[in-house]
C-alpha cells in the first residue's frame, strides 16, 4: 500500500538514499539494518555516529536519512519525522522484570500499563 493509503511510508522508498546510522557498537544499528533488509534492501550507510542526537544532527544537515526510536524523535531544525510501515517479518520481544518478592501495587500497575500499551501498539 502507498503512503497516501496507510499514512505510513515504506522504507524501500529510501533504498537509494544515503543513510545515517548508529555505530555498530551501539546495537541500534542492527535494528536499522534489519528493518531495511526486511523492506528489501541493504541501506547505504554513509555516516555512523555514536548517539541519536548525532543521527538527528546529521539528518538535519542533509547528510541522509535515519531511523531513531520514537523517544529520541525530538524537534530538530531540518528534520521531518515520517511514519514508516513496519516491514513484514520483524518481531520484537519486550520483557518486564521485577524482584520475586516485590508485590507492590506500583509494580503491578506498571505491569498492567505496559501490557495495555503493547496491546495498542502491536499490529494484529
Amino acid at each position: 500500500m502507498a503512503a497516501a493509503e496507510t499514512g505510513a511510508f515504506d522504507l524501500a522508498d529510501f533504498a537509494t538514499t544515503p543513510w545515517v546510522a548508529a555505530l555498530t557498537s551501539t546495537g541500534f544499528q542492527a535494528a536499522t539494518e534489519m528493518a531495511c533488509r526486511a523492506a528489501g534492501f541493504d541501506p547505504r550507510v554513509d555516516i555512523r555516529v555514536h548517539s541519536y542526537p548525532m543521527v538527528l544532527a546529521m539528518v538535519g544537515a542533509g547528510f541522509g536519512v535515519g531511523l531513531v526510536p520514537q523517544l529520541a524523535a525530538v524537534a530538530q531544525p531540518g528534520v521531518s519525522y515520517l511514519p514508516i510501515a513496519r516491514p513484514t517479518g520483524l518481531t520484537r520481544q519486550i520483557y518486564a522484570t521485577t524482584r520475586r518478592a516485590d508485590r507492590s501495587p506500583a509494580a503491578r500497575a506498571l505491569h498492567r500499563y505496559l501490557c495495555d500499551v503493547l496491546a495498542l501498539t502491536t499490529p494484529k
